[in-house]
């Protein structure tokens, strides 16, 4: 029951509810309890000294490492977190004063097939780098990043701007108007529940006695991962020193830390009130009546979680998102479905005006995110959507693009490129394109 209801929760953590996420980044929080409960596991099994072979072909291990393999092929960030965090239990291990080889090698065998699951991921992409003519390097990032699209510790105990008390919303729009970094805060809160167990395992890290006991040692293990999670990934924390000496593989937006942060708070409220529930079940009284009440008791804990993440607002009410069916796709289909009967597959088609991918400016009401509707065409003509920013492709799109002014060049580049076709994104323009639709009209007809 309390596992059930800890999992309701965690999937609706403002993380999801509260922002406009990509699903791209939504859906990794799907391995993270799995990935977490791996490194719970491991680290907590008792092994016997020289076991490595036996362990290593166990039913547990195997299953495990095709948990690792799914779970940290969902994202890129999922398997740069699940190694530290096994990186910090095998240095952890080796330093302690009883290690046990068994468990050494055991976290080490993690740690090559989360590496190796890399590497499996991102083959397509190396490969496609080693045989282009063009140059990609998107992924480039530094130390600032980190700091501005960072873990604040502030953050997780911000209410959302429309929670259900009037004193919350005062203290979220406090702190909103006071603050000049406003990244994601919004989506890092743990609610009331999450802030009580993320503050009690972290007073249980600190806790060197009754290890023996199950709850303590749960706790325990939660608080010290929790430390060890602010340490690096707190903002300007130090994961950011290490880039600002090394600039050695740097993912900037640790925000995406947070899920992890929230899944780690509610798993200690779930051995909270397991704890609880099994104190009063048990040990005091078999009354049905109590557990009745018991039980009511923890469904209303949910319920009003499930208010303290979300607000007042409806989160995914059609009418409250901006890109919603009737003003994007719907007319977006159209065009396309229409472009679908005057292209053929060997065309090669430019949009104007042209916006990098990914976190590239604006042009006027033209954004980078406007790159997947040509998806919509059933032919295997090429479009110049989605060439990535500081790479060549991009930058000669771009040079195109910016001679719009002159549609005469224009065309003569972007003919010499191979381009057949031109699409102008009117909302690009303060004109809506007027004046380039004109030019065309009367150089060309």
């Amino acid at each position: 029951m309390v596992a059930s209801g800890i999992g309701i929760l965690y999937a609706f953590i403002p993380f999801v509810v509260t922002q406009h996420v990509h699903a791209s980044v939504i859906i990794n929080n799907i391995g993270i309890p799995l990935l977490l409960g791996i490194a719970y596991c491991f680290d907590n099994k008792t092994y016997e000294d020289n076991s490595f072979k036996k362990q290593l072909v166990s039913k547990d291990v195997l299953v495990t490492l095709v948990v690792i393999f799914l779970g940290t092929s969902l994202s890129l960030y999922n398997c740069f977190y699940f190694f530290l965090i096994l990186l910090f239990l095998f240095i952890k291990e080796l330093f302690s004063s009883n290690k046990n080889k068994t468990k050494i090698y055991i976290v080490g065998l993690l740690i090559l097939a989360n590496f190796l699951t890399a590497i499996f991921n991102i083959y397509p992409h190396l490969s496609f780098r080693l045989g282009s003519h063009f140059t990609y390097d998107y992924m480039t990032r530094t130390f600032v990043h980190s700091t501005v699209y960072g873990l604040s510790i502030v953050e997780l105990f911000v209410p959302v701007l429309d929670h259900i008390f009037e004193n919350f919303r005062f203290l979220a729009s406090l702190y909103f108007e006071n603050t000049r970094i406003q990244v994601n805060f919004h989506s890092s809160y743990l609610g009331i529940l999450g802030i009580i167990s993320f503050c009690t395992s972290m007073v249980y890290a600190f806790k060197t006695r009754h290890l023996d006991d199950d709850f303590t040692k749960k706790l325990n293990f939660f608080g010290i991962l929790s430390i060890f999670i602010l340490l690096v990934f707190y903002r300007g924390g130090l994961l950011t020193a290490f880039y600002l000496f090394t600039d050695f593989l740097v993912l900037g937006s640790h925000y995406r830390m947070i899920p992890w942060v929230s899944c780690i708070s509610l798993i200690a409220a779930a051995i909270i009130l397991n704890r609880f529930f099994e104190i009063n079940f048990i040990e005091r009284s078999n009354s049905l009546i109590k557990k009745t009440f018991l039980v009511i008791v923890f469904f209303v804990i949910v319920g009003f979680s499930l208010l303290d993440f979300r607000g007042i607002n409806k989160p995914f009410a059609k009418e409250s998102s901006p890109n919603n069916m009737d003003t994007v796709y719907a007319p977006q289909k159209e065009f396309y479905n229409a472009l679908n009967e005057h292209i053929n597959d060997n065309d090669m088609i430019l949009q104007i005006p042209y916006a990098c991918f990914p976190e590239t400016r604006y042009i006027n009401k033209a954004t980078y995110g406007d790159v997947w509707s040509y998806l919509l065409v059933n032919k295997r003509a090429k479009f110049s959507w989605m060439a990535f920013k500081e790479g060549t492709a991009c930058s000669i799109n771009s040079q195109i693009s910016s001679m719009s002014n002159k549609v005469e060049e224009m065309l003569k580049y972007a003919i010499y490129y191979g381009y057949t076709g031109i699409i102008l994104d009117t909302k690009g323009f303060k004109d809506g394109g007027a004046s380039i639709i004109n030019q065309m009209k009367d150089k060309f007809g």
